[in-house]
């Protein structure tokens, strides 16, 4: 069986590595990033916690943060312009796995670290995933 935070991670990985153009797929989360490789993208499932449900039952909820970077002048307008097109990216893939109730984007976290005429800037776009635990999500 096929745990579902690796379910979610590829399938959100490959939908991104398949639709937005010009963004390096890296398939783990390093500190830095190669320049040659820039805008780049990864995606991780730092966190998951089990929430009450109904009675003895209890939901999953996961952590999915969709990280990316570009460096150079007019960073930023770029991390903004990708994040435009990432997020329905998300909405569509999570909403087609069966096992996800709802993925909503909670939160994004924006940094700038580096000369001002060569910085390097980083968007975490951090999606909460409500898991519906009674479904087998091997398959998916």
């Amino acid at each position: 069986m096929t745990h579902v935070r690796k379910v979610l991670r590829t399938a959100v990985r490959d939908a991104l590595d398949a639709d937005v153009a010009g963004v390096s797929k890296r398939d783990v989360w390093a500190k830095r990033s190669t320049p040659g490789t820039l805008p780049d993208f990864a995606v991780v499932a730092p966190q998951s916690r089990k929430i009450p449900a109904s009675g003895n039952q209890s939901d999953l909820t996961i952590d999915l943060v969709v990280v990316l970077r570009a460096g150079g002048p007019g960073a930023d307008d770029l991390l903004d312009d990708l994040a435009e097109q990432i997020e329905p990216i998300v909405n569509t893939v999570t909403t087609n796995l069966a096992f996800v109730l709802t993925a909503d984007l909670a939160s994004e976290v924006f940094e700038i670290d580096g000369k001002a005429e060569d910085p390097l800037a980083e968007l975490q776009m951090n999606f909460e995933v409500l898991l519906d635990t009674d479904r087998d999500n091997s398959s998916q």
